[in-house]
């Protein structure tokens, strides 16, 4: 874990996609490295000192191929969101990026890239708006204000009608209706989940598939 700042975004670059060259010396290392393709890059290379020789190498990354289980970024700002996205498409074994949601809304970000990275977004407010009920609710905000609903006017929605519904079946003390472990359904969103906690624990997972944004896992 490292905090950076603006100015140390090539960090990223540099940490993620470095990469050295370090020489075989033993022959049985060598057949060792050649019997496992997919874990090793092994090349050759000629070598002169007066007399031609055939000189193995093998390519390290300062961060082991398959060697950690992913990458998170906790951040919006682009400058970390296009380097890391590069760095990742450089190394041979794709290593698991999570990014933020709004990393979409920047013009940098190519979604082909993203999406051959296999990328995932947190996505702590995500709108379904392939539910029958965000259609209804969005065809009759349109008929009303000429403009499609905000994600600030499709949020104070579904906090009116679940809380709401909580406060009808619970009184002033809703967050009875709130047990620990147990998911209210929202009416756009995943959900809610409190419990004893202060926010809500459930948050949404994005990628892409084909160019469309996709609920990966709650």
């Amino acid at each position: 874990m490292k905090p950076l700042r603006s100015n140390e975004a090539h960090y990223l670059i540099d940490t993620l996609s470095f990469k050295k060259e370090v020489e075989i010396k033993s022959k049985e290392r060598l057949d060792s490295m050649l019997l496992k393709p997919d874990k090793y890059i092994v090349k050759s290379k000629q070598k002169t000192f007066g007399k031609d020789s055939l000189v193995y190498i093998e390519e390290v990354w300062s961060i082991k191929r398959d060697s950690i289980g992913h990458i998170m970024i906790a951040s919006s700002n682009p400058l970390f969101a296009t380097n890391t996205i590069s760095a990742i498409e450089i190394r041979p074994d794709k290593i698991p990026v999570i990014g933020r949601e709004d990393w979409l809304d920047i013009p940098q970000v190519n979604y082909d890239q993203v999406e051959r990275i296999n990328a995932v977004f947190i996505s702590p407010v995500f709108i379904d708006k392939s539910r029958t009920t965000y259609q209804s609710f969005s065809g009759n905000y349109m008929r009303k204000y000429k403009a499609p609903p905000s994600v600030y006017a499709s949020l104070g929605y579904e906090t009116t009608i679940v809380f709401g519904g909580l406060m009808h079946a619970n009184g002033n003390y809703f967050q009875a209706g709130l047990p620990e472990g147990e998911i209210v359904e929202g009416v756009f969103t995943s959900g809610f989940e409190y419990g004893f906690h202060n926010d809500n624990q459930v948050v949404t997972f994005l990628k892409l598939e084909n160019n469309q944004l996709v609920k990966e896992v709650k």
